[in-house]
C-alpha cells in the first residue's frame, strides 16, 4: 500500500516534468516564433526590393526608348540641315567644300557616339535583367531549401518530444 506522502510525492513529481514539458514545448515555441519573425523581415525588405527592382528596370527601359526617339529626331534634324546646307552652297560663291564636310563629320561623330551610349544602355538593362532573373532563381531555391531543412528540424523536434514522453510514461 502507497502513503499518502508517497502519492503526494508522486502527483508532485509527476507536475514537475509535465511543467519541464510544458517550459520546453513554450520555448520551442518561442524559437519557431522567433524564427518566423526573423524570416517575416527578411522575406518583407527582400519584397519592397522586389518592388523597386523591376520599377528600376522600367525607368531604365524607357529612359532608352526616350534616348533612341531622340537619336531619331536627331538624324532627322541631321538630315534636314545637310539638305538646307546644301540648297544654300548651291546659290552662294565658293565658300569651300570643307564647311559642310565639317558640320556632316561632327555630326556622325556625336551621333556615333549617343549610339554607342544607347547600345551600352540596353547590353546592360539585358545584363541586369539577367542577373534579376538568376538572383530571383538562387533566392527560390533557397527558400525551397530553408523550407525542407525546416520540416526536417521540425519533425526531428517532434520525434525528440515523443521519445521523452515515451521515456517519461514508461518510468
Amino acid at each position: 500500500m502507497i502513503s499518502a506522502k508517497g502519492k503526494r510525492d508522486q502527483s508532485v513529481h509527476r507536475k514537475e516534468i509535465l511543467r519541464s514539458k510544458i517550459r520546453e514545448i513554450q520555448r520551442l515555441r518561442e524559437l519557431e516564433r522567433q524564427h518566423m519573425a526573423e524570416t517575416g523581415y527578411r522575406k518583407r525588405i527582400g519584397e519592397s526590393r522586389d518592388l523597386y527592382r523591376p520599377m528600376l528596370n522600367n525607368f531604365y527601359l524607357r529612359d532608352l526608348d526616350a534616348q533612341i526617339e531622340l537619336n531619331k529626331r536627331i538624324q532627322a534634324y541631321r538630315d534636314q540641315k545637310e539638305a538646307s546646307l546644301q540648297k544654300s552652297n548651291s546659290g552662294l560663291p565658293d565658300l569651300g567644300s570643307e564647311t559642310p564636310r565639317k558640320v556632316r563629320s561632327a555630326m556622325c561623330a556625336r551621333e556615333a557616339r549617343i549610339l554607342a551610349v544607347a547600345e551600352e544602355k540596353r547590353k546592360e538593362s539585358e545584363y541586369m535583367q539577367r542577373l534579376e532573373q538568376t538572383r530571383l532563381a538562387d533566392e527560390q531555391k533557397a527558400a525551397e531549401e530553408a523550407l525542407s531543412r525546416r520540416k526536417m528540424l521540425q519533425c526531428c523536434f517532434e520525434q525528440q518530444i515523443q521519445e521523452k514522453c515515451r521515456a517519461i510514461q514508461k518510468r
